[in-house]
């Protein structure tokens, strides 16, 4: 029988400045219980894999060090770390960010072991600017957790969560071969658990989250940014998809249309034509035809010169 608890699921790459950090965070927690940290390292090219191993050496007893004969990649990674938890619960703290508070996992784990309606708990973080050192808080909308607030935007820091390991071993199971082309897991994980389970927010803050500009969630470069736009939007269509085909309730779930205000614009700039007919799709099957007017008219406009040109392309966009 295992007696671990919660397993802390950890994945990192030539993170040698951060990761001491992020282990040590993990280290200081206070509980009535046992857990494991798992840190996957991905053949880092710098000093991550020799402080992990200085770590996983004198702290044998709660972590697991994970190394691989070539890179994996973030996805596979995660998902590899996942499957090797032992835990009840399953909580998440990336190399580049790390607790601040001693009590985290013990305070979650009392909320999740007296109220069973619930898969997931997370808490309000501490944004660190890694290039200006400001910083601030994260920001959280006073709403309920439910998947079409997620979809407008995703306001759970990854660092604080909490769940059910079932719920994420489920996730893992029905989209597995999605998952490894997708730039993120944290985001879709949310979206699967806020279909079958409630959500709890903790506003106290336990972790600080460092805003890198080559992090997965936040690039300069704008193309780099409309690109993880547009992933974020497929993610949505394709789960809407997926989970309607295993008899989930999401499938009666419903977007709103600041979803596609939010959206539609990305993918029109994209020129991602998969997306945009998706869109269209759903804004026709739903009888919301004034709006749909209003999006084709925006794709008229912002990529067509000249007028005949675009009728025809119109035309045969929605044909």
């Amino acid at each position: 029988m295992c007696d671990c608890v919660v397993s802390v699921c950890m994945i990192t790459y030539n993170q040698e400045n951060f990761i001491r950090e992020a282990i040590e965070g993990v280290l200081m927690q206070k509980t009535n219980f046992e857990y494991e940290l798992i840190i996957g390292e991905d053949c880092s090219k710098d000093k991550t894999k020799d402080i992990c191993i200085e770590y996983s050496t004198k702290f044998s007893h709660i972590i697991k060090l994970i190394s691989y004969s070539q890179n994996q990649g973030m996805m596979r990674n995660f998902m590899y770390v996942v499957q090797q938890s032992r835990g009840k619960y399953i909580a998440f703290c990336e190399g580049d960010d790390y607790w601040i508070d001693p009590f985290k996992l013990q305070k979650q784990i009392d909320f999740l072991e007296n109220n069973l309606s619930y898969g997931l708990v997370y808490t309000n973080v501490l944004i660190l600017s890694q290039s200006t050192g400001e910083e601030t808080f994260w920001t959280h909308r006073n709403i309920n957790d439910t998947f079409d607030e997620l979809i407008i935007e995703n306001h759970i820091p990854t660092l604080s969560v909490c769940c059910r390991s079932c719920l994420v071993q489920d996730f893992i199971v029905k989209f597995k071969d999605e998952i490894v082309t997708w730039p993120f897991a944290d985001f879709p994980l949310w979206l699967y658990i806020s279909t079958i389970s409630s959500m709890q927010y903790f506003p106290e803050v336990t972790g600080i989250y460092r805003l890198l500009d080559k992090s997965a969630s936040h690039f300069v470069d704008s193309k780099k940014n409309m690109r993880f736009q547009r992933d974020c939007c497929k993610v949505i269509f394709l789960m809407k998809k997926q989970l309607s085909s295993f008899g989930n309730p999401f499938c009666k779930i419903d977007y709103k249309l600041a979803f596609i205000k939010k959206y539609y614009s990305w993918m029109v700039s994209l020129g991602d034509c998969e997306l945009i007919k998706m869109t269209l799709k759903y804004l026709f099957d739903s009888g919301k035809f004034i709006f749909m007017c209003k999006c084709i008219l925006l794709l008229i406009f912002y990529k067509v010169p000249f007028l005949p040109i675009r009728i025809v392309k119109v035309k045969h966009f929605i044909d």
